[in-house]
């Protein structure tokens, strides 16, 4: 089963402007070049995938909203809308960026599959989200919750430990050069 889920720009804007905001270093990670093309996975406001963009590189956004897509797109970036976990791109991207989606993406092995069918030979996959432990609080009591009216919870994110997810890499012939797991607690507005 998967799940729905539903963007709005001014809410985004408004209650977690601090994902792009935290996501801009990891555009120093990723080391744009000129010419290159990047496909920015899970671009939700385009406000990252323009960034790196200015780098001289062609960029394309994907994300599962289209109310995200058009966002991106009047910033002036190509975007289509489609989903991470059903990608049909093979061998064209000189690096896949993505920063704080693939923790909602709850099959990873569909979505590793994609990014590694996607990436030219020597391609760089540069990727921020959540790991083990991100959420775990929230996740708890949502299925505590369910639990007792009755409800079936259905599982809406993905959050692997630094092994787990070396491992998917790996089965992928994504080679891991850097990974750093660090805690970062964050106060919402929205308390």
């Amino acid at each position: 089963m998967s799940v729905s889920q539903h963007w709005e720009k001014e809410k985004y804007e408004k209650n977690a402007r601090f994902v792009s905001d935290y996501g801009k270093e990891l555009i120093e990670w990723l080391n744009p070049k000129k010419d290159e093309y990047i496909l920015d996975l899970g671009c939700g406001d385009g406000v990252l995938t323009k960034e790196i963009s200015k780098y001289g590189c062609k960029v394309l956004g994907l994300d599962g909203s289209q109310k995200f897509v058009e966002v991106t797109r009047k910033l002036g970036v190509d975007a289509i809308q489609g989903d991470a976990q059903n990608m049909n791109f093979e061998n064209e991207f000189d690096a896949i960026f993505s920063n704080a989606a693939l923790h909602w993406m709850t099959n990873p092995d569909k979505v590793l599959e994609g990014v590694a069918k996607a990436l030219k030979k020597g391609g760089r996959f540069v990727v921020e989200m959540g790991c083990k432990g991100n959420v775990e609080k929230i996740e708890n009591a949502m299925f505590e919750v369910a639990r007792r009216h009755n409800f079936k919870a259905v599982k809406c994110w993905f959050f692997p430990t630094e092994k787990e997810e070396t491992e998917l890499l790996n089965k992928y012939g994504l080679k891991v050069k850097r990974m750093i797991s660090f805690s970062r607690p964050t106060l919402l507005p929205t308390g």
